[in-house]
C-alpha cells in the first residue's frame, strides 16, 4: 500500500511556529483528508487537524483535532487515515 501527499508550506507562516497543510489521498482522484499540522499548540507538541474532503469546490468537514509528541505518531497516524 502506498499513501500520497501534497505538501503545501504557507508562505506566510508564523516565525518561529510549524505550520503545514498536507492532503492525503489513497488513489489520484479520490477525497481524502487534508490536515494541518502546527507545533507548540495548546499544550501540545505537535497539533494536528483534520478536515475530510467532499470534493473540488466543497468545503472540507471537519473530522478532529489530536495532540503528537512526535514526528513517527504523526505519521502514523496518517497511515491510520488512509486505510
Amino acid at each position: 500500500m502506498s499513501v500520497g501527499f501534497d505538501i503545501t508550506i504557507p508562505a506566510a507562516y508564523t516565525e518561529n511556529n510549524l505550520e503545514l497543510r498536507l492532503e492525503v489521498r489513497a488513489a489520484q482522484g479520490e477525497n481524502g483528508e487534508t490536515l494541518f499540522i502546527m507545533d507548540d499548540y495548546k499544550g501540545d507538541k505537535y497539533r494536528v487537524v483534520v478536515f475530510e474532503d467532499r470534493g473540488p469546490n466543497e468545503p472540507g468537514v471537519y473530522y478532529e483535532a489530536r495532540g503528537f509528541d512526535s514526528g513517527n505518531e504523526i505519521l502514523n497516524y496518517i497511515i491510520t487515515l488512509s486505510k
